[in-house]
């Protein structure tokens, strides 16, 4: 990961919408993006879990809860692995899944 400003260190109630975090959890440190915040705390999605299945999550949590904040300006980068191939549209109907073609992503 290329990291192109400072890592701030903050609440959830201090970060907006749209930021990307590193959260300390029961689960472990985990990414994720503040998706929504309200009274009752804030939700986040979380990019990866430390669960057999692997797929990105979001659960609402406190809003006193220290992150990690990479800030407002970040960019989700296709990283090749075995899961990765030409046609393959295992996941196509899965949510949070993104698909790469040769017309769009």
């Amino acid at each position: 990961m290329l990291l192109i400003q400072t890592i701030s260190t903050k609440t959830l109630d201090q970060a907006s919408v749209g930021e990307f975090v590193k959260l300390k959890t029961p689960a472990g440190n985990l990414f994720a993006v503040i998706l929504d915040s309200d009274a009752q705390g804030t939700l986040v999605g979380f990019l990866e879990t430390n669960q057999r299945s692997r797929y990105p999550t979001f659960k609402q949590v406190s809003k006193g809860l220290k992150c990690l904040s990479y800030g407002l300006n970040w960019v989700v980068d296709r990283v090749g692995n075995d899961e990765s191939w030409a046609g393959n549209r295992s996941h196509l109907a899965s949510a949070g899944a993104i698909l790469v073609d040769s017309h769009a992503v």
